[in-house]
């Protein structure tokens, strides 16, 4: 019989940590809309989510402390330049050229670990990621997580990313998604050069007992 209740104790606490899932947050920035002034954003209209989208300008975003599994997503891009979504490091999504939409086009699952605030990582849960966009002059603009301008502020950020969980007032999400600016609001403030969705997912409860 102990051996019975520890068995189904054990059972049920993994398929409670395997429901569990890390939480997204946005961090600073300027609650505003996209796109700006008379753009069009062609993916927020051909995925049926609007001509108009709340959310923040010149945000970071983190996730909570301890191992969290992501599910990286492209979603859609309309853009000349050749533009790359950069995660962990490596090249995970690249898109330029002309457009596309899809839900999703692309996805990728990654395993990540991240710490408070402390001796072995001062970034305190800051996701790791990066925007790249090459022009057709051969200039590359780069745009981090942890540097991303504030359109709303400066009079040409160049390039920015937009970040939302699907209105201007929510901060805090298992479902992220990212919009790129790769040529400043001055020329073309639409925010669909690439489009990226991040959801934090269960990790496998086998996984989180060992």
């Amino acid at each position: 019989m102990k051996k019975l209740l520890m068995t189904t104790a054990a059972a049920t606490f993994a398929m409670g940590v395997a429901a569990s899932a890390g939480t997204l947050t946005i961090v600073g920035g300027s609650s505003e809309f996209i796109p700006g002034g008379n753009a069009t954003n062609h993916v927020l209209g051909e995925l049926g989510m609007g001509t108009s989208l709340g959310g923040f300008y010149g945000s970071q975003i983190r996730v909570e402390e301890g191992t969290t599994r992501l599910k990286v997503e492209l979603i859609g891009y309309e853009a000349a330049n050749q533009n790359s979504f950069v995660f962990e490091g490596t090249e995970i999504f690249s898109g330029g050229g002309g457009k596309a939409v899809g839900d999703p086009i692309a996805t990728k699952f990654v395993d990540i670990t991240t710490y408070a605030n402390n001796d072995v990582n001062s970034d305190g849960g800051l996701l790791n990621f990066l925007f790249t966009s090459l022009n057709g002059d051969g200039d590359v603009f780069v745009v981090s997580n942890g540097n991303n301008p504030d359109a709303t502020k400066e009079e040409d950020p160049s390039i920015n990313f937009f970040a939302t969980f699907g209105d201007r007032d929510t901060r805090t999400g298992e479902v992220l998604l990212l919009f790129l600016d790769d040529v400043g609001r001055d020329n073309d403030d639409n925010h669909d050069d690439l489009v990226i969705r991040i959801s934090a997912v269960p990790l496998p409860a086998g996984a989180l007992l060992l």
